[in-house]
Protein backbone atom coordinates (compact mmCIF):
# COMPACT_ATOMS: atom_id res chain seq x y z
CA UNK A 1 0.00 0.00 0.00
CA UNK A 2 2.66 2.47 0.01
CA UNK A 3 2.09 3.55 -3.41
CA UNK A 4 -1.60 3.37 -3.05
CA UNK A 5 -3.49 6.93 -2.85
CA UNK A 6 -7.28 6.87 -1.52
CA UNK A 7 -8.15 10.35 -3.40
CA UNK A 8 -8.69 8.54 -6.39
CA UNK A 9 -10.61 6.39 -7.72
CA UNK A 10 -9.53 2.77 -8.06
CA UNK A 11 -9.54 1.75 -11.46
CA UNK A 12 -6.30 0.98 -13.62
CA UNK A 13 -8.04 3.06 -16.70
CA UNK A 14 -9.95 6.01 -15.93
CA UNK A 15 -12.54 5.37 -18.73
CA UNK A 16 -13.69 2.44 -16.73
CA UNK A 17 -16.77 2.74 -14.60
CA UNK A 18 -16.53 1.90 -11.15
CA UNK A 19 -20.10 -0.24 -10.01
CA UNK A 20 -20.75 0.38 -6.67
CA UNK A 21 -23.58 -1.79 -4.81
CA UNK A 22 -25.38 -0.71 -2.04
CA UNK A 23 -27.27 -2.56 0.74
CA UNK A 24 -29.52 -0.26 2.60
CA UNK A 25 -30.75 -1.65 6.12
CA UNK A 26 -33.15 -0.20 8.34
CA UNK A 27 -32.17 -0.90 11.77
CA UNK A 28 -34.73 1.61 13.87
CA UNK A 29 -37.24 4.42 13.12
CA UNK A 30 -36.10 6.86 15.80
CA UNK A 31 -38.66 9.54 15.00
CA UNK A 32 -41.40 10.27 12.68
CA UNK A 33 -42.13 13.62 13.04
CA UNK A 34 -45.68 13.87 11.33
CA UNK A 35 -46.03 17.74 11.22
CA UNK A 36 -43.07 18.53 9.90
CA UNK A 37 -43.19 15.18 7.69
CA UNK A 38 -39.51 14.08 8.75
CA UNK A 39 -38.03 10.56 9.19
CA UNK A 40 -35.21 9.91 11.89
CA UNK A 41 -34.00 6.46 11.21
CA UNK A 42 -31.00 4.54 12.00
CA UNK A 43 -29.37 2.86 8.79
CA UNK A 44 -26.57 0.19 8.01
CA UNK A 45 -25.02 0.81 4.87
CA UNK A 46 -23.34 -1.97 2.65
CA UNK A 47 -21.40 -0.56 0.12
CA UNK A 48 -19.34 -3.24 -2.21
CA UNK A 49 -16.74 -2.46 -4.86
CA UNK A 50 -13.74 -3.81 -6.53
CA UNK A 51 -10.40 -1.75 -6.00
CA UNK A 52 -8.30 -2.52 -8.78
CA UNK A 53 -4.93 -1.19 -6.66
CA UNK A 54 -5.55 -3.52 -3.76
CA UNK A 55 -5.01 -7.37 -4.91
CA UNK A 56 -2.78 -9.83 -3.92
CA UNK A 57 -2.01 -13.84 -4.49
CA UNK A 58 -3.09 -15.37 -1.28
CA UNK A 59 0.15 -18.26 -2.10
CA UNK A 60 2.61 -15.65 -1.33
CA UNK A 61 0.78 -14.92 2.02
CA UNK A 62 0.22 -18.23 3.90
CA UNK A 63 -3.37 -18.74 2.19
CA UNK A 64 -4.48 -15.26 3.63
CA UNK A 65 -7.17 -14.20 1.61
CA UNK A 66 -9.26 -11.30 3.61
CA UNK A 67 -8.01 -8.33 5.60
CA UNK A 68 -9.85 -5.71 7.66
CA UNK A 69 -8.08 -2.23 7.90
CA UNK A 70 -9.79 1.01 8.89
CA UNK A 71 -11.72 2.91 6.48
CA UNK A 72 -10.10 5.53 6.35
CA UNK A 73 -7.21 4.35 4.57
CA UNK A 74 -8.52 3.33 1.70
CA UNK A 75 -11.01 5.32 -1.20
CA UNK A 76 -13.88 4.58 -0.47
CA UNK A 77 -17.80 5.96 -2.49
CA UNK A 78 -19.27 9.59 -1.58
CA UNK A 79 -22.73 8.72 -1.24
CA UNK A 80 -25.30 11.64 -0.42
CA UNK A 81 -28.44 11.62 0.71
CA UNK A 82 -30.80 13.72 -1.79
CA UNK A 83 -34.25 14.01 0.20
CA UNK A 84 -32.39 14.80 3.53
CA UNK A 85 -34.17 17.12 5.75
CA UNK A 86 -30.87 18.16 8.19
CA UNK A 87 -28.11 20.40 6.59
CA UNK A 88 -25.68 19.00 9.54
CA UNK A 89 -25.71 15.63 8.06
CA UNK A 90 -22.20 14.36 8.15
CA UNK A 91 -21.75 11.39 6.75
CA UNK A 92 -20.67 7.55 7.96
CA UNK A 93 -19.05 6.65 11.07
CA UNK A 94 -15.46 5.39 10.59
CA UNK A 95 -15.80 1.84 10.65
CA UNK A 96 -13.48 -1.23 9.19
CA UNK A 97 -13.51 -2.49 5.22
CA UNK A 98 -12.94 -5.96 4.36
CA UNK A 99 -10.56 -6.62 1.62
CA UNK A 100 -10.42 -9.88 0.06
CA UNK A 101 -7.52 -10.59 -2.04
CA UNK A 102 -9.45 -10.29 -5.36
CA UNK A 103 -10.00 -6.60 -4.95
CA UNK A 104 -13.23 -6.86 -3.57
CA UNK A 105 -14.05 -3.90 -0.81
CA UNK A 106 -17.00 -4.19 1.78
CA UNK A 107 -17.83 -1.55 3.52
CA UNK A 108 -20.58 -1.68 6.73
CA UNK A 109 -21.90 1.61 8.16
CA UNK A 110 -24.35 2.88 10.46
CA UNK A 111 -26.07 6.41 9.03
CA UNK A 112 -28.41 8.40 11.55
CA UNK A 113 -30.58 9.84 8.91
CA UNK A 114 -33.04 12.98 8.67
CA UNK A 115 -35.16 12.56 5.20
CA UNK A 116 -38.06 14.52 4.05
CA UNK A 117 -41.13 11.77 3.92
CA UNK A 118 -44.73 13.08 2.87
CA UNK A 119 -47.33 12.15 5.65
CA UNK A 120 -50.31 11.50 5.12
CA UNK A 121 -52.53 10.12 8.30
CA UNK A 122 -56.51 10.33 6.50
CA UNK A 123 -56.73 6.75 7.90
CA UNK A 124 -55.20 6.72 11.18
CA UNK A 125 -54.85 4.61 13.32
CA UNK A 126 -54.85 2.09 9.80
CA UNK A 127 -52.89 4.49 8.38
CA UNK A 128 -49.52 3.10 5.58
CA UNK A 129 -46.63 5.27 5.49
CA UNK A 130 -44.35 4.96 2.65
CA UNK A 131 -41.06 6.77 2.37
CA UNK A 132 -37.62 6.80 0.30
CA UNK A 133 -34.42 7.66 0.53
CA UNK A 134 -32.61 8.96 -2.09
CA UNK A 135 -29.15 7.81 -1.93
CA UNK A 136 -26.82 9.32 -5.27
CA UNK A 137 -22.47 9.46 -5.72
Amino acid sequence: MSNYTKALIPVDDTNTILNVTLQVTLSQIIDMDERNQILTAYLWIRQVWFDAHLKWNTEDYDGLDTIRIPGSYVWRPDIVLYNSADDRFTGPMDTNVVIRHDGQMMWDSPYITKSSCKVDVSFFPFDAQQWQHLLVP
